[in-house]
């Protein structure tokens, strides 16, 4: 049976929940879609959105608290008038507005937990706040709790959040879309590493650099070696902000591109992705798109994905840069065989696990039980 379900986001700017959602609606022809954001902006996702005739609203919310009401009787007035029957939220702060929602319009609530840890002075305190919320209300309000990875569910549940309503709902890659464009082949004298995220300290672009500085200091020659940052504000003057040394001596062994709207293509330009972040990753996408194009992974050890690698790539032991220093160095002795079979392995990985379809029919099946 087709479900009318509203999605509450707090935007639509291109990440991972954002993705993830814009999958979901565009690909679900079961079910009715309507999209609701609580910030505004002319985003890529919501034009792409909007081509599937998928409607978008926004509530534009400023932070003036005099002013809730007001959202709240648009958000009732968009339930009514589009005879909405699940109210799916995507992430904390989205998670408590659409449990008051749900309470006033007598509806099916979800929530979309697509966090681990936060932490002070690195995540919104609206995030942190709502989460802290949401352990005793998660007890009233939600009929679903999905988690995107594992250790997500895990964490949340150890918080305290009701452990009767979870799901484990792993985001989908479209492997049709992050493919191989050429056979993968190893080249030593031009290796290139990627790193694809947005500029923020959650990413720790400062661990890459800091491990760039100890392979020149232990002579260890990278000039063979580039190491290729692209994300939203990556740039010279950002990282120059948070690299306390001189960046200028790491700029013949780092390329910047900054945002990259062809992902697909820059996976095959890569020879291995790399994911440096330190804490709040549940489910790195850049790591499950990378495989799917046949680039093995380096990865710290963060959220789940040590699962979605498999041993089809590399996870770093430890956040210090002699960790993630000690990893590069085996890369650097991997044959172009063993090479060869992580490339391979890495995608199949993907199809079998994390592709979109698996995802998308996962949804559907838990919107038929609500």
């Amino acid at each position: 049976m087709s479900r009318r379900i509203l999605h509450i986001i707090y935007s639509l700017e291109k990440a991972g929940a954002e993705e993830t959602l814009a999958k979901l609606v565009i690909n679900d022809h079961i079910n009715n879609h309507r999209i609701l954001t609580l910030t505004g902006g002319d985003y890529y996702l919501t034009n792409q959105i909007e081509k599937e005739s998928i409607k978008v609203y926004s509530l534009n919310i400023k932070k003036n608290l005099l002013l809730f009401p007001l959202y709240l009787i648009r958000s009732l007035k968009i339930i009514r008038e589009e005879k909405v029957s699940i109210i799916h939220s995507w992430m904390y702060v989205s998670d408590v507005f659409s449990s008051l929602l749900g309470f006033i319009a007598n509806k099916e609530v979800i929530w979309c937990v697509r966090n681990t840890t936060l932490r002070i002075g690195g995540s919104s305190l609206y995030s942190i706040f709502s989460r802290f919320i949401q352990i005793p209300l998660s007890y009233i309000s939600p009929n679903k709790i999905i988690y995107c990875s594992l250790s997500a569910k895990s964490l949340h549940e150890k918080m305290g959040f009701n452990k009767r309503l979870s799901v484990h709902i792993p985001n989908g890659i479209n492997t049709e879309l992050f493919k191989p464009i050429n056979k993968r082949i190893l080249n030593y004298g031009n290796l290139r590493i990627g790193m694809p995220a947005r500029f923020d300290e959650q990413k720790n672009h400062i661990l890459l650099l800091e491990t760039i500085h100890e392979l020149i200091k232990n002579k260890i020659n990278p000039t063979n070696i580039k190491f290729i940052l692209a994300g939203r504000d990556v740039n010279y003057n950002n990282l120059k902000n948070i690299y306390k040394k001189d960046l200028d001596i790491l700029l013949p062994y780092i390329g910047i591109m900054g945002e990259v709207k062809d992902m697909n293509k820059f996976y095959n330009s890569i020879d291995f992705c790399i994911v440096c972040s330190s804490y709040g990753e549940a489910f790195p996408n850049v790591i499950a798109e990378a495989m799917a194009t046949g680039a093995p992974c380096i990865s710290t050890d963060v959220g789940d994905a040590k699962l979605i690698i498999g041993d089809t790539g590399f996870i770093v032991n430890g956040y210090e840069p002699i960790n993630l220093f000690q990893t590069l160095l085996y890369i650097l002795g991997i044959t172009s065989n063993l090479f060869s079979i992580k490339s391979k392995m890495a995608r199949v990985r993907i199809k079998n696990n994390f592709s979109q379809e698996n995802m998308i029919k996962k949804y559907q099946e838990l919107y038929s039980k609500i």
